[in-house]
């Protein structure tokens, strides 16, 4: 799926498999990815604050420049701090995630 650029703030995306789309540069703040499958997944500068990706397999994807601030994570670990965020989001050693 192609969602370059789009604003889909606010959407439950949860338990979903949407592998191999591409949301770089989208608006997905508030967005309920939870329990989902977002593998190979292009998130490059993707504004994706006060999400949930609690649970959620990120296997190979791109996260350069993704806005993370308060975003759960899918450990379930949450901060309002970007560097945290990316550090933590890192120490989960996810195969193949780019940050």
């Amino acid at each position: 799926m192609y969602f370059k650029s789009s604003d889909l703030r606010n959407i439950g995306f949860q338990h979903s498999k949407i592998t191999d789309s591409v949301f770089a540069d989208a608006i997905l703040c508030g967005c309920d990815f939870s329990d989902a499958v977002l593998d190979r997944s292009d998130f490059a500068n993707a504004d994706i604050h006060y999400a949930s990706l609690k649970n959620a397999s990120l296997e190979n994807c791109n996260m350069i420049g993704t806005d993370l601030r308060g975003t759960t994570l899918p450990d379930g670990f949450e901060s309002f701090e970007q560097n945290e965020q990316i550090e933590h989001l890192r120490s989960l050693q996810i195969n193949g995630l780019t940050i």
